[in-house]
């Protein structure tokens, strides 16, 4: 069964097929993710995000999961999917959870306390917030302590009573366990063209709907291809 709103974003038929327990339509058309008793909602009008405490989970039981994919929203997890199909053919051992922007600190607690010994991918956003996001969950996960502060323009980072200053620019998961020398698993993902896999799905099909608009010589209009 596919989604209308889905298939006009380009996501494939099978990726839907493998999400759609995981979010209902609305009468309306709108997709809804539950958090608990809160949802996160995608329509053509708008995407929202719920502040909660609670997280999106699906896939294979968190306690038989080999893989997580992590990421701050449902939808950036089947845009993500859709894009790197070919990188996860073992769905069945992969588990995929929504935070939310906001890594509170009883998600904190929660992602320390189960994801401790399994493959983690993050998907968070490719800005300083989401460089710093990125940092403090894979830290978590590797049991790592360290304090990341921002001032007079610059990232200090404070490790073993050292302190480590970087520009916003450089900040990311990767340059700072070269800088610590930690030994840390987790992964980032990220797009290079766009902030996020969400913005790029949706620039990947408006390419394609331009395309062929031309292929028809019909009149183009990119204010045409929101979501």
């Amino acid at each position: 069964m596919t989604c209308l709103l889905f298939s006009r974003m380009g996501i494939a038929a099978h990726v839907q097929g493998y999400f759609a327990g995981s979010y209902r339509v609305t009468a309306a058309g709108d997709i809804l993710f539950p958090y608990g008793d809160d949802s996160e909602v995608y329509s053509p009008s708008g995407h929202t995000c719920p502040e909660t405490e609670a997280l999106w989970i699906y896939g294979c039981e968190l306690s038989q999961a080999k893989e997580i994919v992590l990421g701050w929203c449902a939808m950036e997890i089947i845009a993500f999917l859709n894009q790197r199909q070919g990188r996860f053919t073992a769905l069945h051992t992969t588990c995929f959870i929504a935070t939310g922007i906001h890594i509170t600190e009883k998600k904190q607690i929660w992602i320390k306390d189960n994801l401790k010994g399994k493959k983690i991918h993050l998907l968070y956003p490719g800005t300083l917030i989401g460089a710093m996001i990125d940092i403090r969950v894979a830290c978590l996960v590797a049991n790592i302590t360290l304090e990341v502060s921002f001032q007079d323009n610059l990232i200090h980072v404070v490790y073993q009573g050292v302190i480590f200053t970087i520009t916003p620019e450089r900040l990311s998961l990767h340059v700072l366990k070269k800088i610590l020398r930690v030994k840390i698993t987790a992964r980032t993902w990220k797009q290079g063209r766009q902030i996020t896999f969400l913005e790029q799905q949706k620039q990947i099909n408006r390419g394609k709907r331009i395309r062929s608009v031309k292929n028809q010589g019909a009149p183009i209009s990119r204010n045409s291809f929101t979501f």
